[in-house]
């Protein structure tokens, strides 16, 4: 029987409580008291359950912050390794190296770079939620050698490992 019903049952029993008006004897308070108990269970039961898995929930959570944690570490143990093989490639005039096992390239690519933002125009800026440099519209004008102020065009290199 569900929760529901019990409830249900519960109610009828209290309903079904008669006082004799002679005697002033009360009738029908042992079904109540039966039925009292069951509800009590019930209740007790899905209080309980709900305990478990509000437990459980915290449980997964912790598990998924303890994960985050060890995905960040391994995600910056990657971008250092790649800086270094990158470093390591350039060094020895390496573009490229294809194996078996993996294919490694490098290639050019330039970011902006806003070293003084508050020297930017106001036509340089995206408007959102937060207000930011439009980077892809300092780019475009710098790649045509217009000077921004408050902003440099980067040389990079970019490794992909596939």
């Amino acid at each position: 029987m569900n929760l529901y019903d019990f409830t249900t049952e519960y109610l009828q029993a209290f309903d079904a409580i008669l006082v004799d008006e002679e005697s002033g004897e009360v009738q029908g308070l042992e079904e109540l008291e039966k039925v009292n108990a069951q509800l009590e269970d019930k209740l007790e039961n899905v209080a309980c359950y709900i305990k478990e898995l509000e437990r459980l929930a915290g449980d997964i959570k912790a598990e998924e912050q303890a994960l985050a944690k060890r995905r960040q570490v391994l995600e910056r143990k990657a971008l250092r390794l790649k800086n270094y093989l990158a470093q390591n490639m350039e060094a020895a005039g390496k573009k490229s190296l294809e194996t078996v096992r993996c294919k490694i390239s490098t290639r050019s690519s330039s970011r902006v770079e806003i070293v003084q933002p508050d020297l930017l125009p106001e036509a340089y800026w995206s408007i959102t939620e937060t207000r930011r440099p439009n980077k892809d519209g300092i780019k475009k004008l710098l790649k045509t050698g217009a000077a921004v102020p408050g902003a440099v065009l980067v040389e990079c290199r970019n490794i992909s490992i596939k």
